[in-house]
C-alpha cells in the first residue's frame, strides 16, 4: 500500500492541508505541538473511522481532533495497493458520512461490509487487518517503542491464526471460545448456576429435600393428635389463670384511681387558691395602670434624665461660683488698670513721638538715597564722577588713542571730586543718626522717665496688666456662655422629666421637687414590676397544674378507656370498680401485676394458634401419591444428569486438544518472530546484540556477551530497550504482510533515546525496508534530518508542518 495523497480539511491543528507523500522514505520535520502525530491519527481515521477500538474510547469518538479553529470535520486520501490498483476515501467525521471510489472514480461502498459506528470496513479487508492491529504494528508513537505485553500477544497470536487458517478472523482462539461457550450453555462449568446441568442437579436437589420433608411429616402426623390434647388442656389452665389475675389487677386499679382522683382534687384547690390572688394582682395592676406602659429599658433612660439633671444642677451652681471668682478678680484688674493710668497715658505719648520720629528719620533717610532732597548730598553724585575718572583713563587704552595731558589731569579732578563727595555724605548720614539718638533720649527725660530701661520696664508692667486684664475678661465670657448652655440643658432635661411624670406628679424646677418626684415614681415602678412578676409566675404555676391534671386525666382515661374530665369522674369511676359494675383493660404499665397478665394472654394466643396449626395439619396429611411421583422424577432427572456430564467430558476434552494446537502454532511463529527481530536488532547495534527471545506471554529476553544466561530486556538501559522493541515491530509487521498488503511505517520520534552511531545504523536499516514499503518518519531533530541527507542524500523527500 502507497498512499499519494493526504487532504486535510480539518483535522486536530490542521485545516486545508494537502501532503503528497512519496512512495520510499519520507521524513516529516517539524517543532513539538507541530502536528506530527495527529497527521498519523488522520491517516487511521481515514482507514478505519473514529467510532471503534480502544483508540476511540480514549478519544470519546473523535472529540481530541475536533478542528481548532474550523467547522469541517473531514478529510479525503488517495492510495494505490501493492496490486497497482488506486483508491480515494472521503470521510466527513461530523455527519458520520464515508465514500469509497476506484481508480475509475466509481463509488464502490456499498461492496465493502459495514459497521454503524464506523460505516464500511474497507481497510480491514484489502489490508487484512484490524484497527487494533494496525495500531500495534504498523504505528510507533513517540516514547512507545516499546510494545506492551498484551500487544506481543496479539501480534503471536494474529501470526497464529494467519498460519493455521489463512485468515487473521478464524482464529484458534475463537474456536476455542465456541467450545468454552458451548459448554456453557449446553452443560455448564464449576462457576455456573443456571446452566442446564445446574438446574438438573438443583431439582435433583429439591426432590431429595421435598422427599425427606414427606417423610418427616408423616412422622409428625402420629403424634399430632395426643400434641392437639396437651394443647387444650394448656389453654384451660391459661385462661383459668387470667382471670385470677385480672381480678387482683382490678383491685389494683381501684387504688390507682383513688390516687389520681385525691391528686386532681389537691390541684383543684391550688388553683382555686392562685386564681384569688391572681384576681387581687389584676386588680392592683389595673390601678398602676401608668407604669404598665413603661418598660424597663425607657425606666433606665428616665433615670438616666434624672441623674443628668441633677449632675446639670451641680455643674450649673459650680459655674456660678466661677464666674463670681471671675467678676471679683476682673473688679481688682480695672482698678488697677485706673491706678496705672497715667503711666500709660505717658508711654502712649512717648509711643506716638518715637513713630512720628521714626516716620521723619525715615524721609531723611529716603531723601539721602535719592528719592528727595534735603541737603543731603545723592549717591548718584560721587558714582557719576568716579564714572566719568574711569571713562577718560580706559577709553583711550581700548580705542589706542592719545589724548594728552589735559585728559589725564581732568580724569584726576574728577576722581578727587567723586571722593569728596562720598567722604561729605557719610558724614552728613552719621550726623542725621546721632540727633535722633539725642531727640529720644530727650523725650523720655521730658516724661520723667530716668532713662530708656526705666522706661521699658514700666513699659512692661503696663502691658503685663493688660494681658491678665485680658485673659480675665476673656474666661469670664466663656464662663458666661457654659452658664447659658447649662441653663438651657437644664432646662431641656427638666422638660423630658416632667413629660415622662406628667400623670402621675406635677413637678416644679427645683431640687427637692423633682427628686421627690422620682423617688416616688421609681418606687412605684418597682412594685408595679414585683406584682406583674409575681402575677406571671402565678400564670406559668397555674398553666403547670392545669398540665398536670390534664396529664393525670389522661392516665385514667387510658386506664379507664374511658373520657375523664374531672375528679369527681374519677371517684365515680372508682366507686363502679369496687361494686363490679365495670371491668376496665389492662394499661398499668410497668407493673408486674400488668406484665404477668399480658404474658398469660400471649400464651393463651400462642396456644390458640398452636391448636389451629394442629388441626390444619391433620387436613393436610401427606399421601402416597405424591411420594411415588416424586420418586420417579428422581430417577428421569439422574438419567439426565448422567447424559449431561458425558457430553461435559467431550468438550473439555476438545477443548484441551485445541489449546495444544494453538501453543505449538504460536510456538513455531514466535521462533520465526525471534530470528526476524534478531536479525534488524543485529543492525542497529552493530552486531552487539545477536539474538532474541520470545516467551508465551509476549515477554522479551536477550543474549548478552558479557552474560551467558538470557537477560530481561526490561533490566538493560532505557536506549537499548528501545532498539529492542523497536526490533520486534519491523518482524512483527513482516511477518504479518507475509502473503497480504504491504503496510505503510509512521514513525514518530522514535529514536530519542538513540546515540548517533545506532540512530545512523537505523536510518540504513529504513533505508533496506523504504525500499520496498512506504516509510513516515517524524522527527523535531535537525541532527537527525542531517543524519538523513547522508544516506539519501537528494533523493530524501523533506515534508516541513
Amino acid at each position: 500500500m502507497r498512499i499519494r495523497l493526504i487532504d486535510i480539511k480539518g483535522f486536530g491543528k490542521f485545516i486545508d492541508k494537502r501532503i503528497h507523500p512519496a512512495d520510499g522514505f519520507n521524513l516529516i520535520m517539524g517543532p513539538n505541538e507541530a502536528g506530527k502525530s495527529t497527521l498519523a491519527d488522520f491517516v487511521t481515521a481515514m482507514l478505519y473511522g473514529l467510532g471503534s477500538g480502544k483508540r476511540s474510547r480514549k478519544t470519546a469518538s473523535g472529540r481530541n481532533f475536533r478542528p481548532w479553529a474550523s467547522d469541517r470535520f473531514a478529510g479525503v486520501m488517495e492510495y494505490v495497493l501493492d496490486d497497482g490498483s488506486a483508491y480515494r476515501v472521503d470521510r466527513n467525521f461530523d455527519k458520520g458520512l464515508v465514500h469509497v471510489y476506484d481508480g475509475m472514480a466509481r463509488d464502490i461502498t456499498s461492496r465493502f461490509a459495514s459497521d454503524r459506528n464506523t460505516g464500511p470496513r474497507f481497510a480491514e479487508e484489502q489490508l487484512g487487518l484490524s484497527e487494533e492491529v494496525f495500531i500495534r504494528s504498523a504505528r510507533i508513537r513517540q516514547m512507545q517503542t516499546a510494545m506492551d505485553p498484551d500487544g506481543a500477544r496479539i501480534i503471536l497470536e494474529k501470526l497464529a491464526n494467519l498460519s493455521a487458517t489463512g485468515s487473521e478472523d478464524q482464529s484458534l482462539g475463537r474456536a476455542l471460545e465456541a467450545l468454552e461457550n458451548a459448554l456453557l450453555e449446553r452443560v455448564g462449568t464449576e462457576r455456573s448456576t443456571t446452566r442446564p446441568l445446574d438446574r438438573v442437579e438443583a431439582r435433583l436437589k429439591e426432590l431429595e429435600r421435598m422427599k425427606a420433608d414427606w417423610l418427616e411429616r408423616h412422622e409428625r402426623y402420629l403424634d399430632t393428635w395426643s400434641m392437639l390434647r396437651q394443647e387444650e388442656d394448656r389453654l384451660r389452665e391459661l385462661k383459668q389463670r387470667h382471670e385470677a389475675l385480672k381480678a387482683r389487677y382490678q383491685l389494683k386499679l381501684k387504688e390507682r384511681l383513688d390516687a389520681l382522683a385525691r391528686e386532681c382534687r389537691e390541684i383543684d384547690r391550688s388553683l382555686d387558691e392562685m386564681k384569688t390572688a391572681l384576681t387581687e394582682l389584676e386588680r392592683r395592676l389595673e390601678r398602676s395602670g401608668i407604669f404598665g406602659e413603661m418598660t424597663d429599658r425607657a425606666m433606665e433612660a428616665l433615670t438616666n434624665t434624672w441623674f443628668a439633671y441633677q449632675e446639670t444642677r451641680k455643674q450649673l451652681a459650680e459655674c456660678e461660683s466661677g464666674i463670681k471668682a471671675l467678676e471679683q478678680e476682673y473688679a481688682g484688674l480695672s482698678a488697677r488698670l485706673e491706678k496705672l493710668q497715667p503711666m500709660r497715658e505717658k508711654v502712649e505719648r512717648i509711643d506716638r513721638r518715637l513713630r512720628e520720629q521714626d516716620e521723619s528719620f525715615r524721609e531723611a533717610a529716603a531723601s539721602a538715597e535719592g528719592r528727595k532732597s534735603g541737603g543731603r548730598i545723592p549717591l548718584a553724585v560721587p558714582v557719576l564722577f568716579l564714572t566719568a575718572a574711569a571713562l577718560i583713563l580706559v577709553l583711550p587704552a581700548v580705542l589706542h588713542l592719545d589724548l594728552g595731558m589735559p585728559w589725564l589731569y581732568a580724569a584726576g579732578v574728577l576722581a578727587l571730586t567723586g571722593v569728596f563727595t562720598a567722604l561729605l555724605r557719610m558724614l552728613t548720614k552719621k550726623s542725621v543718626l546721632t540727633d535722633a539718638a539725642d531727640r529720644q533720649l530727650k523725650m523720655l527725660y521730658g516724661e520723667g522717665f530716668t532713662g530708656l530701661n526705666d522706661y521699658l520696664s514700666q513699659k512692661e508692667t503696663l502691658q503685663g496688666a493688660l494681658a491678665d486684664f485680658e485673659r480675665c475678661g476673656s474666661e469670664l465670657e466663656e464662663w458666661r456662655k457654659k452658664r447659658v448652655y447649662l441653663a438651657e440643658k437644664k432646662e431641656t432635661l427638666f422638660k423630658s422629666l416632667a413629660s415622662c411624670l406628667d400623670g402621675f406628679r406635677t413637678v416644679t424646677d427645683n431640687p427637692e421637687s423633682v427628686d421627690e418626684a422620682m423617688e416616688a415614681f421609681r418606687s412605684g415602678f418597682s412594685r408595679f414590676r414585683e406584682d406583674d412578676n409575681r402575677a406571671h409566675e402565678l400564670r406559668q404555676r397555674m398553666e403547670s397544674l392545669v398540665e398536670k391534671r390534664r396529664l393525670l386525666l389522661r392516665e385514667a382515661s387510658a386506664l379507664t378507656q374511658k373520657e375523664m374530665k374531672s375528679a369527681a369522674d374519677l371517684e365515680a369511676a372508682a366507686r363502679q370498680m369496687a361494686h363490679g359494675e365495670e371491668q376496665s383493660p389492662l394499661a398499668l404499665d410497668g407493673k408486674a401485676q400488668e406484665q404477668d397478665i399480658r404474658a398469660t394472654e400471649e400464651a393463651i394466643r400462642n396456644c390458640e394458634v398452636r391448636i389451629g396449626s394442629l388441626y390444619g395439619r391433620l387436613e393436610n396429611a401427606p399421601s402416597q401419591d405424591e411420594l411415588a411421583d416424586m420418586e420417579e422424577e428422581i430417577l428421569r432427572l439422574a438419567e439426565k444428569k448422567r447424559e449431561l456430564e458425558l457430553a461435559g467430558r467431550s468438550l473439555r476434552t476438545a477443548r484441551d486438544i485445541l489449546k495444544e494446537v494453538g501453543s505449538q502454532l504460536q510456538m513455531n511463529y514466535t521462533a520465526q518472530l525471534n530470528s526476524e527481530m534478531s536479525r534488524f536488532l543485529s543492525v542497529i547495534t552493530n552486531g552487539r546484540y545477536q539474538h532474541i527471545r520470545t516467551d508465551p506471554e509476549g515477554r522479551l529476553y536477550l543474549e548478552v556477551p558479557e552474560c551467558e544466561e538470557l537477560v530481561p530486556v526490561e533490566r538493560l538501559s532505557s536506549g537499548t530497550i528501545d532498539q529492542v522493541y523497536f526490533s520486534m515491530r519491523l518482524a512483527a509487521l513482516a511477518l504479518l504482510e507475509r502473503g497480504k498488503e504491504t503496510l505503510p511505517l509512521f514513525l514518530d520520534e522514535p529514536f530519542l533515546q538513540y546515540d548517533e552511531d545506532r540512530i545512523r545504523q537505523a536510518f540504513r536499516l529504513m533505508k533496506e525496508a523504504s525500499a520496498n514499503r512506504q516509510v513516515f518518519f517524524m522527527t523535531s531533530r535537525k541532527r537527525e534530518l542531517e543524519l538523513a541527507r547522508e544516506l539519501w542524500g537528494d533523493a530524501l523527500n523533506v515534508i516541513q508542518l
